[in-house]
């Protein structure tokens, strides 16, 4: 529930992993993969609920004074007062469950509480939100089956491509909705007034990146700081080639499904990384954001 409450954290990696793991789980404990995956759908969903509980009546109702979290949610940009006039309509609709459903957590769950809007309601126009966390769910649970090929293979392709069509449908069809109240409701949305607290946050924020942008000017770095951002750069560059072109030679081939306690990883995570190749590669790397910090740290202070 915790990874839910970032707003950097999409569902889907959550879903997946909950297939995996107590897929893997269940099916020991229960003696059946199918009532694993009915067990791993219902975690995965109550989860669900109860983070968008969570950022309903902690975050939105008890933190929605603060300015950061409604400049976070974006309380003054057209889309989400288009959201807004959306969710305040009584009754459940099409485009209120599209928005609970298709709509990222946040905004729309922290909004919900900033508007004190009812909690019963908000969860009844989520419960549609069980399709695609069931097909994703299952997606992942069938990656502990691929490695015994035949159908497996065929069925976690499958509920890959309908977790997509089913979540991208979701976010299409939130996109539509708030598109179309835009548009057909423009006057309306214009009259909703700003946030006077985030207008003066955001206007601060605008000011404090634009002078970081002139700070930032190729022209008007000193020497030394421009030796350590090309050398930054240079050893991100090098790292990344690294990473990328020969990750079999830096790194253990491991996945969702790899048994822990297991080869390569024998109870130690550190076992991923690949000898000296592989602990060189990270040093480069590390280097390279020592000399970047080192540079923001000039900019900041300019």
């Amino acid at each position: 529930q915790g990874l839910f409450a970032i707003p950097a954290v999409p569902g889907v990696p959550v879903y997946v992993t909950t297939g995996v793991t107590l897929g893997a789980v269940g099916e020991d404990y229960l003696g059946s993969f199918p009532l694993a995956m009915l067990w791993a759908i219902f975690v995965a969903f109550v989860t669900k609920l109860a983070a968008c509980a969570f950022q309903q009546k902690v975050i939105g109702e008890q933190m929605g004074n603060s300015v950061w979290v409604k400049a976070t949610v974006g309380i003054n940009s057209q889309a989400v007062k288009a959201i807004r006039l959306i969710l305040q309509r009584p009754g459940l609709d099409k485009d209120k469950v599209m928005i609970l459903c298709g709509g990222p957590d946040w905004p729309t769950s922290v909004l919900t509480g900033i508007l004190r809007l009812p909690y019963f309601g908000m969860m009844v126009g989520t419960l549609p939100i069980v399709v695609p966390v069931a097909f994703t769910v299952v997606a992942g649970g069938c990656m502990l089956k691929t490695d015994q090929g035949g159908i497996w293979v065929s069925m976690g392709s499958l509920f890959l491509t309908l977790s997509a069509l089913s979540l991208g449908g979701c976010l299409i069809g939130a996109a539509i909705a708030i598109e179309n109240k835009v548009s057909s409701h423009r006057e309306e949305v214009a009259q909703l007034p700003d946030d006077a607290e985030v207008k003066t946050f955001d206007d601060l924020q605008a000011e404090s990146l634009a002078r970081t942008r002139a700070a930032m000017a190729w022209a008007g770095l000193p020497l030394w700081v421009r030796a350590v951002l090309l050398a930054a750069w240079l050893l991100m560059y090098i790292s990344f080639i690294a990473f990328a072109q020969f990750s079999d030679v830096c790194f253990e081939d491991v996945g969702v499904t790899t048994v822990y306690d297991e080869e390569p990883l024998n109870g130690n995570v550190l076992n991923v990384v690949k000898g000296m190749v592989g602990w060189g590669a990270l040093a480069v790397h590390g280097v390279s954001l020592v000399l970047w910090q080192i540079f923001r740290m000039w900019v900041k202070n300019k």
